[in-house]
């Protein structure tokens, strides 16, 4: 990858903060949405070391003690497989189809984010806030969610096998025909989630709330369980 454009990028946007700064971690909407797109093509282009770049970026907008702001950008389809993205704010992202197999997103900030058929096995999503996001038929299979807010998240048909979901907020999520076999559950809050069709055979369930969570005779759920 041709690194020269990137670089002259951050230059000309670090000069154009430097210059609309007003003595506060803030930068100018301009400035702002001239580093979303640059960081966006940065990510698409180079799977490796894209945001490691769009990092270099942010930080060169002397933006270093702010978590990365992705609001809104269209990642849809980028390969962010391992990608190293704790507390950055994606919120409204596009991340539709994108593979983040393994990906660290620690205490990011995905809300109302579409991460419509994502790819998100074995992903690191402790703390995280998934509020509202949609993940339809998503993969979070064996993925670390432990604390993170899925409050009326849509995960209809989403594989959540084996995954940790100790002490999450499901309240209101939408869990139609979710794979939640031996997922653990343990402390999670699923207050009016439904489960309508949800298999939860073999998941954990132990000090879980399950007040008025919606399900029907097509909810599988663990051998002795009784909701």
């Amino acid at each position: 990858m041709n690194l020269a454009i990137p670089i002259a990028t951050a230059a000309a946007l670090a000069l154009a903060a430097r210059s609309s700064r007003r003595g506060s971690a803030q930068l100018d909407p301009d400035t702002l949405a001239r580093f979303k797109a640059a960081a966006a093509e940065l990510i698409r282009a180079d799977p490796k070391g894209g945001v490691n770049h769009a990092r270099e970026m942010w930080r060169a907008l002397g933006m270093g003690d702010v978590p990365m702001d992705l609001w809104g950008a269209d990642l849809s389809g980028a390969n962010l497989s391992k990608a190293e993205m704790c507390d950055a704010d994606l919120r409204g992202a596009d991340l539709t189809n994108a593979n983040l197999f393994g990906a660290e997103l620690e205490y990011a900030d995905l809300r109302e984010a579409n991460l419509t058929g994502v790819d998100l096995e074995m992903a690191g999503l402790k703390g995280a806030n998934l509020e509202k996001a949609n993940l339809r038929v998503a993969d979070l299979s064996r993925a670390d969610l432990e604390g993170a807010d899925l409050s009326r998240a849509d995960l209809e048909g989403a594989n959540l096998k084996g995954a940790n979901l100790s002490f999450t907020m499901l309240e209101g999520a939408d869990l139609r025909n979710a794979d939640l076999r031996n997922a653990n559950l343990q402390s999670a809050n699923l207050g009016e989630a439904d489960l309508t069709g949800a298999n939860l055979t073999g998941a954990d369930l132990y000090d879980a709330e399950v007040w008025d969570a919606i399900h029907d005779t097509s909810t599988g759920w663990p051998k002795g369980f009784k909701p």
